[in-house]
Order: structure tokens, then C-alpha cells, then sequence
């Protein structure tokens, strides 16, 4: 499989933005010979931008009370690569499960920023920062329920962490099938660390192959004070393209009498 993503992000005071265009590959081998569990090989790796605009005004006091004076917006790219291997098996005709863990920036790109000047009275030079993103580790797990005919259940678990700061989420969305084109995707989720945020999940499929998703994070930690109780609004979609290739069957003559 290979597939092609794009990702982009605003958040906080300086509007710290990640705009990424990464390429993927992955190689499926069958564990038995009636392809019920199947293990995975994945490669992933692209560009990142990273983008912090000083020129917004909830910025000035943070800047101020560090002594320092930035201006404009301040950009940087960087190449980073990710690797990961998963396992997906069926246990019977209902039920399957799938567990995965990857590890992303490898290479542990240096991404240049902050270029501005000290103002302190011991300083008053030029600053120049940079930065090494370490390791990213994640890890997710998912248990798929068919009830009956019409829903499914699907409980999961997603674990990350990075430079000492981790994350552990979990969630539940079902899958309601309104037809044989349409399948409707409402979830939960629960973000545990620090007792962070209520996610609200929605999606829906369109036959086998596009997905739209959309989610909001409703905080419920002390974070809510810096979101000002807006949480956070995200959107997703993917288009899987099929291509299918007639199996070369080599015929075999069976005599009776050898």
C-alpha cells in the first residue's frame, strides 16, 4: 500500500503552526493461509513546517516578560521519517482486533526559529534558537464488535510520548449502517491524562473506501482557562484507492490413477 497525506494546525498565543505533506508506504504479509491475521510493515516520511507568528497580539505580554523582542512570522522546515509495525487478526466471524506501534522522527531533525533580540539590561544582543525534536512513540490498539447485521462497536486505546510528555486516550465510536452506501460512525472519547478533555466524535463512510471525521475536544482540566472553553475542532478525510489484479492460478491435472 502507499498512500499521501496532508496535515495542518493552528494552536495557542503565537499561532504555532505545523503544515505537513508526508509520503507512506506499508507491506502486508498473511500469517495463515486464510488470511485472517495479517502483519504489517509501515514507512513513513516528508516535510514539516513549522510556522510562529509574533505579530498576534495575545503575544506581546508572553514576549515582554521574558526580556525578549521577536517580530513577524517566523518560519522553518524541516524533514522528519516515521516507522511502524502493526497486527491485525480476526477471531471469528464478529469480532477482530488490531494492535500497532510506531516510531516517529528518526532522525531527530533540527528545526531553526526564534530569531529575535534579548532586551534585558545584560543583554541587548541578537538570540538565535534551535531546536532537535526527539523520538515520538505511539502505540494504539482497537477491538471491532459486530452486534448484528447493522452495528458495530469498536472500543480502542492510543498511547503516545514524547521527551518525558505523554498522552493516553480512550475511545468508543460504533457504526450504524444506514444502507449499503452509507454508514454512519458516532463516538466518545476520554483523553486521562491530567483529566484533560471529553472528545465528541462523528463520522461517516461512503461504501468501503472514503471516510469523513469530524471531533471536538471539550476541556475539562485546567487547560479550559487557555482555550477559553472553545477545546479544539478538527476534520479529517481519506479516499482509499483499490486496485485489483486477477490472481495467476497455475492449473494442476490430478490422475486418479497415479
Amino acid at each position: 500500500g502507499v498512500g499521501l497525506m496532508f496535515y495542518s494546525d493552528k494552536a495557542g498565543s503565537f499561532r504555532l503552526g505545523h503544515s505537513s505533506t508526508k509520503l507512506s508506504g506499508s507491506y502486508h504479509f498473511g500469517l495463515n493461509k486464510k488470511g485472517t491475521s495479517t502483519f504489517t510493515l509501515g514507512f513513513q516520511g516528508g516535510q514539516t513546517q513549522l510556522g510562529i507568528d509574533f505579530n498576534d497580539p495575545n503575544a506581546a505580554t508572553v514576549i515582554a516578560q521574558g526580556n525578549l523582542e521577536f517580530s513577524g512570522d517566523q518560519q522553518t522546515t524541516y524533514t522528519d521519517y516515521k516507522a511502524g509495525v502493526m497486527l491485525k487478526s480476526a477471531l471469528n466471524k464478529k469480532m477482530s482486533t488490531t494492535l500497532g506501534f510506531s516510531m516517529g522522527y528518526l532522525s531527530q531533525p533540527r528545526y531553526d526559529g526564534l530569531v529575535g533580540r534579548d532586551t534585558s539590561s545584560t543583554g541587548g544582543g541578537g538570540i538565535s534558537r534551535f531546536f532537535n525534536r526527539p523520538l515520538l512513540t505511539q502505540a494504539h490498539g482497537q477491538f471491532n464488535i459486530e452486534m448484528n447485521d447493522k452495528f458495530t462497536l469498536t472500543p480502542q486505546f492510543f498511547f503516545q510520548t514524547e521527551a518525558g510528555a505523554m498522552e493516553i486516550s480512550l475511545q468508543a465510536y460504533g457504526g450504524y449502517k444506514l444502507n449499503d452506501t452509507y454508514t454512519l460512525r458516532p463516538g466518545l472519547g476520554y483523553r486521562m491524562t491530567g483529566n484533560d478533555a471529553i472528545e465528541v466524535l462523528m463520522g461517516v463512510d461512503y461504501k468501503d473506501n472514503i471516510r469523513v471525521t469530524a471531533a471536538y475536544d471539550a476541556n475539562i482540566s485546567e487547560l479550559v482557562s487557555v482555550t477559553n472553553g472553545l477545546g479544539a475542532f478538527e476534520i479529517a478525510a481519506w479516499y482509499i484507492i483499490k486496485i485489483f489484479k486477477k490472481p495467476d492460478v497455475k492449473p494442476e491435472i490430478l490422475c486418479p490413477r497415479l
